[in-house]
């Protein structure tokens, strides 16, 4: 069974060909309709606010706060461009999603960490809040992109 055939532009965010902020009922419960990228995006936001209002209302210096931001950065960074090389307008068996989800994920927070271990060593910035940051980002994501999965699947099953 294959995911159905849906142009690039309704995958990615959502919604009939009647505009961008046109969504069926059935898009609605799945953070607002959106899909991949943008669903990557508003996770690492998300991200990105909460480590914001966290790292001002503790004890930490605006270095720290600013560092982990660098980290949910690249996360999302990662994200996007990870979401878009799986291709998810591509039409696939439901065996060969999971597959394709499980790399994603792995290969997404290997990615990330590697890039924040790079800045370390080439920047000499301060690591434990840009690794801390990038799991902070990491979270969201990967619970965002599970809620998809299961959504689609459960659409294919049914």
């Amino acid at each position: 069974m294959a995911f159905p055939t849906t142009p690039p532009t309704q995958m990615l965010f959502g919604g009939t060909s009647a505009g961008l902020g046109a969504l069926s009922p059935s898009d609605a419960d799945c953070w607002g309709g959106a899909y991949g990228f943008v669903s990557a995006a508003m996770a690492s936001c998300a991200a990105a606010a909460g480590w914001t209002i966290v790292t001002l209302l503790g004890p930490w210096d605006s270095t720290t706060t600013l560092v982990g931001l660098i980290g949910i950065g690249i996360v999302a960074f990662v994200s996007v461009i990870g979401t878009l090389a799986m291709r998810p307008w591509h039409p696939r068996t439901i065996v060969a999603w999971g597959g394709v989800l499980v790399a994603a994920s792995v290969s997404r927070a290997v990615v990330a960490i590697g890039g924040c271990l790079l800045l370390y060593f080439a920047a000499r910035q301060p690591a434990e809040p840009l690794l801390l940051g990038a799991v902070a980002g990491l979270i969201p994501v990967l619970i965002c992109e599970t809620r998809l999965a299961a959504r689609q699947f459960r659409r294919e099953d049914s």
